[in-house]
């Protein structure tokens, strides 16, 4: 039974354009929202609104790079522009390395890690909060990993930048409590996602 609880609401989606992130999106659409995907994949991104809106719901898509500040800001501008608030955030884009040791790891594919994973998160939630406090207050969720926690051998950039998505929840929901923003983080386990899956065929 649909019951429509996100009608009238805008939500954004990072990372939206597969796996879990897809998977939200047409969720959140299913229930009403209007939704508007974020990813680096301009391939897949239009194909995931085209499946919310032949299914009925409104999306649209807003290809970049989370890693870019003039990107991830043009990017919220367009959303407001074009849907006029932004009351929910799914803040879920991310990647995965192959396993290695420190020893082996290069500074480069350290830094690929944290600056998508959880710098990424901090520019996405820079400028979503920055128009939630135009607004009566918001809701972000954060897709955090119970590897933050608990992880295989191999992924120390993986585990270390989800371990810093977790503590950066957890600090932005003090800060923000006052405003009328909800602000989580979940940390699912392993699941079978085209980013799980690519992974598993470099091992």
């Amino acid at each position: 039974m649909e019951t429509m609880r996100f009608k009238d609401r805008v939500v954004v989606v990072t990372g939206g354009a597969s796996g879990l992130g897809k998977a939200s999106a047409k969720a959140f659409a299913k229930e009403g929202a209007a939704v508007a995907i974020i990813d680096v994949d301009r391939k897949k991104g239009p194909i995931a609104v085209q499946e919310i809106v032949e299914a009925g719901g409104n999306a649209a898509f807003l290809p970049c790079d989370l890693t870019n500040q003039e990107e991830v800001r043009n990017a919220f501008a367009a959303i407001v522009e074009r849907f006029g608030k932004i009351d929910v955030m799914h803040a879920n884009a991310g990647i995965i390395d192959v396993p290695m040791s420190v020893d082996q790891m290069d500074y480069e594919r350290w830094l690929r890690v944290i600056n998508i994973n959880l710098n990424g998160m901090f520019l996405s939630s820079k400028y979503c909060i920055t128009q939630m406090l135009k607004q009566d207050g918001g809701a972000i969720v954060f897709t955090g990993s119970n590897w933050a926690y608990v992880c295989d051998p191999g992924f120390t950039s993986y585990a270390a930048s989800k371990g810093g998505v977790v503590s950066f929840a957890k600090a932005l929901a003090l800060d923000h409590a006052k405003d009328n923003i909800r602000i989580n983080v979940i940390t699912p386990g392993n699941m079978m996602t085209p980013l799980l899956e690519r992974q598993l065929s470099l091992e």
